[in-house]
């Protein structure tokens, strides 16, 4: 289409094509009482939802014309500051009660902005009650996006719950002090020394063959500090010992020295905090002296090392990290944008016992829900990977996902796995009346080429 005043291309977007996939909706606000501010206590769960510990005011009619139609109803909007839980998408009214009271005094959903609910009551008024004995006063909740997802689940008789690499992210991010911090160690600069650590031989000279680690076994090893600034890119030492000592304090990373037990002679990190001049040897408990011939090499002093949690190891040998470079990489796509971004991973969906599927990501970002599949490799074939991304479809459509994203640490996605995606996205016959989600790939995730 061009413009009748000049040559200029006037693009022209379709409906589906534009970024919100909510329905529209239409209200007119009192501006007598728009944007009032209440004040009410809270407390707020281990999951970070808040939940009201006294009910709101009743919602009176200041305005006097209005005030004096007795059989007027109206809505009233709730909007918590700040606000981070899932809008819309018709989550079940008694999932945004503080309590959820076998008797509803009036109905909530989930709204553009919050919360709105009726603001009569639907129980029993006595005749001659006074206007505002009519109204409902409500204690709300502000659902966290894991407290969500369980319970947009339990609309389709399931559950989520964290799966078993969920529960090891999780208490991970408890032990550094939260998500984002978790996010930063995990998907951040010093990732490539993280996984060092989980060594490629027993043998330290084949491991390490610059000499700034130790092989404990063929599957972990440890670092000196300039082993890990070594293998973290363009970054002052000094930010990168802020990194670390951030790390130690939280327990995550273990400063320590290498050791040999003089009786059993078992090579072994010992922390920092079991070392003295007498030290106990982790396998046969014989006393030892720390001395040349415990640390052996160099001749002066002993070096100290670096060592992973066990829970660290375990999520980095199983590929844990790529969900939070995922998280990493769609926190830097908002670089510079307002709104908030909350994100969780590893999640489980069963019913009953049974497991349905495992979502590795669930991001929720400017009113668009993403459900995320990571790999490493960048391939999903046969009738496995079919199986597979037809989960994650039924996973999106039963959180009412706007997208669809498979991430890769690989090059790139096979031409095949796309193809196939795509069709299997298509041909699923579940989804609402909005129709599928946007479906997308990232590749080389970690990599400043990251690309979508």
């Amino acid at each position: 289409m061009r413009s009748p005043q000049n040559d200029d291309v006037i693009p022209v977007i379709l409906g589906t094509e534009l970024p919100w996939r909510q329905g529209a909706t239409v209200g007119l606000a009192v501006q007598d009482q728009w944007d009032s501010q209440v004040t009410v206590p809270i407390s707020v769960a281990e999951d970070g939802t808040s939940r009201m510990a006294a009910p709101l005011p009743a919602p009176v009619m200041v305005n006097g014309e209005l005030a004096a139609h007795a059989d007027l109803e109206w809505q009233v909007d709730v909007h918590w500051q700040p606000g981070h839980t899932v809008r819309r998408r018709g989550l079940d009214s008694r999932e945004l009660f503080a309590d959820q009271p076998p008797l509803m005094l009036t109905w909530a959903r989930s709204s553009r902005y919050g919360v709105t609910y009726g603001s009569r009551r639907y129980d029993l008024v006595r005749g001659g009650a006074r206007p505002e004995n009519a109204l409902a006063r409500v204690a709300l909740r502000h659902l966290s996006l894991a407290a969500w997802v369980r319970a947009k689940a339990a609309e389709h008789d399931l559950s989520a719950l964290p799966s078993e690499a969920g529960r090891r992210a999780s208490l991970l991010a408890s032990m550094l002090g939260g998500r984002r911090r978790y996010i930063d160690l995990f998907g951040g600069p010093l990732l490539p020394a993280l996984r060092a650590m989980l060594a490629t031989s027993a043998k330290t000279k084949e491991a390490y063959p610059n000499g700034d680690g130790v092989s404990l076994s063929s599957t972990e090893g440890v670092l000196t500090f300039a082993g890990i600034y070594a293998r973290v890119a363009d970054m002052k030492l000094a930010d990168v010992r802020e990194l670390a000592d951030a790390a130690l304090r939280a327990g995550v990373l273990r400063r320590g020295m290498v050791l040999r037990c003089a009786a059993c002679e078992q090579k072994q990190f010992q922390t920092v905090e079991k070392l003295s001049q007498r030290w106990s040897c982790v396998r046969c408990n014989a006393l030892n002296d720390l001395d040349r011939h415990a640390w052996k090499l160099p001749a002066d002093e002993p070096t100290w090392y670096y060592d992973l949690h066990p829970v660290g190891r375990h999520m980095l040998s199983e590929h844990g990290e790529v969900p939070a470079l995922l998280s990493a990489y769609l926190r830097k796509q908002r670089k510079g944008q307002r709104g908030m971004f909350d994100d969780l991973e590893e999640v489980a969906i069963l019913r009953g016992n049974q497991p349905q599927v495992e979502v590795d990501l669930v991001a929720y970002t400017d009113d668009v829900l993403t459900v995320a599949e990571c790999k490493t490799p960048g391939e999903l074939t046969g009738k496995k990977g079919r199986q597979e991304v037809l989960k994650k479809c039924r996973a999106a459509a039963w959180l009412r996902a706007d997208r669809l994203l498979f991430a890769t640490t690989a090059e790139e996605w096979t031409q095949a796995t796309r193809v196939m995606v795509e069709n299997a996205v298509a041909s699923f016959s579940e989804w609402g009346p909005l129709g599928s989600p946007q479906v997308e790939f990232v590749a080389r995730l970690g990599r400043a080429d990251t690309e979508t």
